[in-house]
């Protein structure tokens, strides 16, 4: 699966890149596993669009780090902060329009109080069966995981709340896809095996 994701560029620096999503922003996919399509037709065609409604995200992704964490906020009034939602995922590079990774299918959610849980652990083994990934691989993000877990044991950034109180500019727009979002060179390429996509794989653009 290939997904256009637009952002808002809060902060970017050396160590850190900062994306906020609103809720209602429109992403788009193609489905890379349809093998009765040439890929170029399927990125040249019509793409279907999801609608980001898990509530507003500030997306903090770190240089060389093999996860991004989401910092979500209900939708009700009053605005509240409601935990950070851990993606296990190649580390980004860099395109002409934005950021390229692949989600490793793995994910942790963390809660306010700091209580956490694995999400889709129990499929770990079915993607190793189908030969999305290695065993070797799915243990890496595990250990991955874990390295999350222990930052927010510790209270480590952005664990320390940080981020608990920030709230996007009134004035920003919701964010679109980049025309060019399925273009960039290597669209198909996945970041944490090295091999073109296929059943299972997912990679994200951010632009």
């Amino acid at each position: 699966m290939l997904q256009g994701w637009p952002y808002v560029v809060v902060e970017d620096t050396p160590d850190m890149l900062a994306l906020w999503m609103p809720v209602g922003t429109r992403m788009k996919r193609v489905d890379m596993a349809d093998r009765n399509s040439p890929v170029k037709d399927l990125i040249h065609g019509e793409h279907p669009v999801d609608e980001f409604r898990r509530g507003e995200c500030l997306r903090l992704m770190l240089p060389g780090k093999p996860y991004s964490i989401w910092l979500h906020w209900s939708q009700n009034s009053p605005r509240r902060f409601s935990g950070w939602y851990v993606n296990l995922e190649a580390p980004f590079v860099r395109t002409e329009i934005g950021v390229d990774t692949t989600d490793n299918s793995l994910d942790l959610v963390v809660m306010p109080d700091l209580t956490w849980h694995w999400k889709d652990g129990d499929m770990a083994a079915e993607w190793v069966s189908v030969g999305v990934f290695t065993q070797a691989q799915t243990d890496g993000f595990f250990a991955d995981g874990n390295e999350v877990i222990a930052m927010a044991q510790q209270r480590h950034f952005p664990f320390d709340d940080s981020f608990a109180d920030w709230a996007p500019d009134p004035e920003w727009a919701i964010p679109t896809v980049h025309p060019e979002w399925a273009d960039a060179p290597g669209y198909d390429l996945n970041l944490t095996t090295g091999n073109r996509l296929g059943n299972g794989a997912s990679s994200g653009k951010e632009h």
